[in-house]
């Protein structure tokens, strides 16, 4: 992860790696900014019609937070996987001495993720009628991919 060198500390002095509690507490600030902003677009266009031909900047960051929803999960997902030892980045290998063995792809089902996250925000973006719909949502999406990371990063995987 890009943040592992920022939050996992390692060394002689630290002892065997840790990782802090900080990112699972930005990821959770960020997961309840999520939450409120969709549960507030929600209550403000129970007031407010929505014209059939109108175009609304919010909906569009409401496509764009959910197809980043969709890039954070598929980000979680490890490209490769090995199912006994390590997977060796620069060998593209399963390293289990005395052997080597080919990793499980991970890629195409990442892709998709990302794929389907970009399809569902111009659906979003494309639809500005069912934002009454798609703002709860994009909020629940967004608490759930980020409950799950933070879940994973607090777990220590």
């Amino acid at each position: 992860m890009w943040w592992d060198p920022l939050w996992r500390r390692c060394g002689e002095i630290e002892g065997p790696c840790v990782r802090g509690a900080a990112t699972a507490g930005l990821l959770t600030i960020g997961s309840a900014v999520a939450l409120t902003s969709g549960i507030a677009i929600a209550l403000r266009l129970r007031r407010r019609p929505v014209e059939a031909g109108a175009s609304s900047r919010y909906v569009w960051w409401l496509g764009a937070a959910f197809a980043l929803a969709f890039c954070v999960a598929s980000w979680k997902i490890p490209a490769f996987t090995c199912e006994r030892g390590r997977f060796d980045a620069v060998l593209e290998r399963c390293m289990h001495p005395p052997s080597t063995s080919e990793p499980a792809h991970w890629i195409v089902v990442k892709n998709a993720l990302v794929g389907s996250g970009l399809v569902g925000a111009a659906a979003i973006a494309a639809l500005p009628r069912l934002v009454r719909v798609t703002a709860p949502i994009v909020a629940l999406t967004w608490f759930g991919v980020l409950g799950w990371v933070v879940a994973d990063e607090l777990a220590g995987r």
